[in-house]
């Protein structure tokens, strides 16, 4: 059986009747995040999320994709606060538009408007937003599936550009190694990134692909973002950044 994608825990398609008096708090709380150290990034974020999070990308052997790196090791987000705030300018789509999601159902491939039911922030004591207004969605549901949809766009579109990279060779397995403040290096694996000396040997045809379609842009923005390795440590409590140890892998969408 596939696994629920990274968030998610017990995904349901949105049933007008069954969820007539669901109600969603929109409290600030990305604790229901802490556990995620990769989450899917769209290419049309990468301006934004270089500045912040290393983007590589994944594999899972079916298909290719962009990823926002969030910790160093294996169920661990350094972006999210015991309290639950998300500490960066910049918060991947991925993660805003939880809990909901596009999803096929058994037998179809027709993709159906779901949620996490398993999400605390969804109630029936009318706490906070109403996803439905008598037999009609609410505003507020409306604009919720319009973001899923334009998600759902730019996630054919990412996932387009990371195969094509895929076909054109420039793709490697990759690790970082990143020196901690006590002389000892840390090696974290199980992504891809851009061989820069792949794709000089492109040739000219294919490098003027990349350079028309816009992808060259966003190859170099996803080569600069790699020395955000370096910050991720930087967020590490000092007693955690002594004891780091192992190799754990970048995590998938």
């Amino acid at each position: 059986m596939q696994s629920a994608p990274v968030l998610y825990q017990e995904i349901v398609p949105l049933d007008r009747n069954q969820h007539a008096s669901l109600f969603l708090d929109p409290s600030v709380d990305y604790r229901y995040a802490v556990g995620a150290n990769a989450v899917f990034l769209a290419a049309v974020e990468f301006n934004q999320a270089s500045r912040e999070y290393p983007i590589v990308f994944g594999d899972d052997g079916q298909t290719t994709f962009p990823l926002a790196v969030l910790g160093l090791r294996d169920g661990e987000n350094l972006f999210v606060t015991p309290e639950g705030k998300w500490i960066a300018n910049y918060i991947p789509a991925y993660v805003r538009r939880y809990p909901f999601i596009l999803s096929t159902q058994p037998n179809s491939d027709i993709l159906t408007v779901c949620i996490d039911q398993s999400c605390p922030k969804f109630n029936s004591e009318r706490r906070g937003l109403a996803l439905f207004d008598g037999s009609m969605d609410s505003d507020f549901l409306r604009n919720s599936v319009n973001f899923l949809k334009d998600f759902q766009a730019q996630y054919a579109l990412s996932v387009q550009l990371s195969t094509r990279l895929k076909e054109l060779g420039v793709l490697e397995s990759m690790q970082a190694n990143i020196e901690i403040n006590t002389g000892s290096r840390f090696h974290m694996g199980g992504f891809f990134a851009v061989n820069r000396q792949r794709l000089i040997d492109l040739s000219a045809e294919q490098l003027a692909e990349l350079v028309r379609n816009g992808s060259m842009e966003l190859i170099y923005l996803h080569l600069n973002s790699l020395d955000n390795f370096t910050r991720l440590v930087s967020r590490l409590p000092v007693s955690q950044v002594e004891n780091l140890a192992g190799t754990p892998t970048a995590g998938s969408a």
